[in-house]
């Protein structure tokens, strides 16, 4: 503190001048872990740090580097935070110290490090372009294109072997279920293949349904001794119970293609690209079309879960429909993906997305009403999927027959 005086006019002036010394700012905030260019296996990240003379800390975790895209940003009374990140992916992180007069230190550098509980474990190229996987116990059926179906031993799932194929040169496989005896494939124009799978390395072709006009197999699922097949312009209603003679017992017809169908106790599911959704009523003959709703894009895939259908929608990603009163059918939810969704598996919580040359997207379903994304995992194009525990399998238009595992 200074008096300062000055003679103005002839009259003289007394200033006092009082001057503050700069609060200080506290130290720079060194960085514990995670360590720089780490990956981790679970959402649930432990960020510690060290500072001195702060009060407060704020962390901040982003999608890049400059930090333009904040996932998290909180402020903190302690030197450590375990966020859930939520969605796989590469994130950076910072943190900065605050002291008890409110001023900041500088950001500490950044680190970066990977999220991935979903990850590529292997790949076998198959003969064909695969459309459709489907696991039972330990073998996966791919519905490997105009190369027929092929058979996996999964026993290993993280070394799966190639056990046998068939193929019919006429037609391409698009959809496939199996029993623990026969598989079905749903077969182009031949709507519904039976095979004997008991000796895999000799898989035997023993019936088949075939109309040429205007049905078309993409895909089957089973119930009991009924095969239901969704055929383009038809929904077919097969008995199987002698699988040398499928026996078709209905066909009811639709302007556009059914592309996918799901199937729970005794309702059936349809996905019918641009008409949507069809829910029927299976277990009266004929069976009977209870409700429907059109979807924003294109219904090609279909799975179920409770009270609700999961849609792979093309451009509009996963669509989410309440199908608690299958008459009365509504969209509950729309969740956005990369590429076009056209396969979907759901398997607890979690439902599988494959889209295209967007990858395979992962999001969580807890809450049907409002699916958060989990991961996108890249892939070459994904167009088919089933999952078995902590496996998921999916079928590469050109990667082949591709194994991934949730490690979280």
């Amino acid at each position: 503190m200074r008096l300062w005086r000055f003679l103005l006019a002839g009259v003289s002036i007394s200033v006092l001048v009082v001057c503050h010394k700069p609060l200080s700012a506290p130290g720079p905030v060194t960085l514990l872990s995670p360590a720089d260019s780490a990956v981790l296996r679970t959402s649930v990240v432990p960020f510690t740090w060290q500072g001195f003379g702060a009060t407060e800390f704020e962390l901040q975790v982003a999608a890049d580097s400059k930090f333009k895209t904040l996932c998290i940003d909180d402020t903190l009374a302690g030197d450590s935070a375990s966020p859930d990140v939520v969605t796989d992916g590469r994130y950076y992180w910072r943190v900065r110290a605050r002291s008890a007069d409110s001023v900041w230190s500088e950001w500490s550098g950044e680190r970066r490090l990977d999220v991935e509980r979903f990850r590529v474990v292997t790949s076998v190229k198959t003969d064909g372009y695969p459309h459709d996987v489907f696991v039972l116990g330990s073998r996966a059926y791919v519905a490997d294109g105009q190369a027929g179906l092929a058979v996996f031993d999964i026993s290993n799932p993280e070394a799966p072997v190639f056990l046998g194929a068939r193929m019919d040169s006429l037609n391409e496989a698009w959809g496939v279920a199996a029993s623990e005896s026969y598989a079905f494939v749903a077969y182009g124009y031949t709507e519904l293949l039976a095979v004997d799978i008991r000796n895999a390395d000799s898989l035997k072709v023993v019936g088949e349904l075939s109309y040429p006009s205007p049905g078309y197999g993409y895909d089957v699922a089973l119930k009991d001794s009924w095969a239901y097949v969704a055929a383009g312009a038809q929904f077919i209603k097969v008995n199987v119970a002698d699988p040398a003679h499928p026996n078709l017992v209905y066909q009811g017809y639709y302007p556009r293609d059914c592309h996918g169908v799901a199937l729970q106790g005794r309702y059936g599911y349809v996905a019918c690209e641009q008409l949507g959704v069809v829910a029927w009523l299976l277990d009266t003959t004929p069976p009977v079309q209870l409700g429907s709703m059109d979807t924003p894009s294109n219904a090609r895939g279909i799975a179920v879960q409770g009270g609700y259908v999961y849609v792979a929608d093309g451009r509009d990603g996963l669509v989410v429909v309440d199908v608690t009163d299958p008459g009365y059918i509504s969209q509950v939810a729309v969740l956005s993906l990369k590429g076009y969704a056209n396969s979907v598996a759901v398997q607890d919580t979690l439902a599988f997305v494959t889209c295209g040359d967007g990858g395979i997207a992962v999001a969580n379903v807890a809450r049907p009403e409002s699916p958060a994304l989990v991961a996108q995992i890249p892939s070459s194009y994904a167009v088919g999927v089933g999952s078995s525990g902590p496996y998921v399998f999916v079928g590469d238009r050109d990667i082949g027959f591709v194994v991934i595992k949730q490690e979280e």
